[in-house]
């Protein structure tokens, strides 16, 4: 495209390619930095009692209970 309607196309693909790139480089270097930090294992948990699921299994449970009935 000519005239100012290019000109300004042409600036908001390279503002939109710039921004993709930034969010590519994140996303591949710190986001598994994060969820490594975030998301360690724990042995003993002191929050549930020995026996008594936790509320996330519950949920997975009731999740793969509603699976199960299709």
């Amino acid at each position: 495209m000519g005239g100012i309607v290019g000109r300004l196309f042409r600036e908001f693909a390279m503002t939109l390619s710039l921004a993709i790139l930034v969010s590519m480089v994140i996303s591949l270097t710190t986001t598994p930095m994060m969820c490594a930090l975030f998301l360690r294992v724990n042995s003993a948990r002191a929050d549930t009692a020995p026996g008594r699921p936790s509320l996330f299994q519950r949920m997975q449970d009731g999740y793969a209970g509603t699976l199960a009935r299709r």
